[in-house]
């Protein structure tokens, strides 16, 4: 009877193991395809924000690139502004310049024929008394002689 209990115990061990080796199995086969499933659920999470963040950053860097236009073009139109400002002044102050260069001009001219007058009126003062110069040196010489004449009748 021992002999018989010990055969139904090894039987009875053989199938408990093989009841253990399929449950392992089968537990191992869930477990496994459970975690093949959060495997795959989880790379493709991981692609679907690679592929969020990419556009993200794409999105980024236009709008960077965009502030980066706006402002190159807003200093473009400073410097444009700056320049024609600058050119308005100095037409400004060229535009007095000429006008005060005008007036010295005048004023030369003026002054020009002031002198010219004054150069005619001057020769023409310098003809006369060379003339009454002559006539007193001609009056002199009279006179001289008169008195040369006297001198020698006395």
């Amino acid at each position: 009877v021992r002999r018989l209990n010990q055969r139904e115990v090894n039987q009875n061990n053989t199938l408990e193991i093989h009841k253990l080796k399929h449950q392992y199995q089968t537990w191992y086969c869930n477990i496994k395809g459970s975690l093949d499933v959060d495997l795959t659920s989880f790379e493709e999470s991981c692609e679907l924000q690679h592929s969020d963040l990419k556009k993200a950053l794409h999105t980024k860097r236009i709008e960077e690139l965009e502030l980066i236009i706006i402002r190159q073009n807003s200093c473009i139109i400073d410097l444009v502004q700056s320049h024609k400002n600058h050119i308005e002044k100095s037409m400004v102050r060229f535009e007095r310049i000429d006008k005060e260069q005008q007036i010295h001009l005048q004023d030369l001219q003026a002054e020009i024929r002031r002198l010219k007058r004054n150069s005619v009126q001057n020769l023409h003062n310098s003809e006369v008394l060379t003339k009454e110069n002559a006539d007193g040196n001609k009056e002199l010489e009279i006179c001289l002689k008169k008195v040369s004449k006297s001198c020698t009748d006395i």
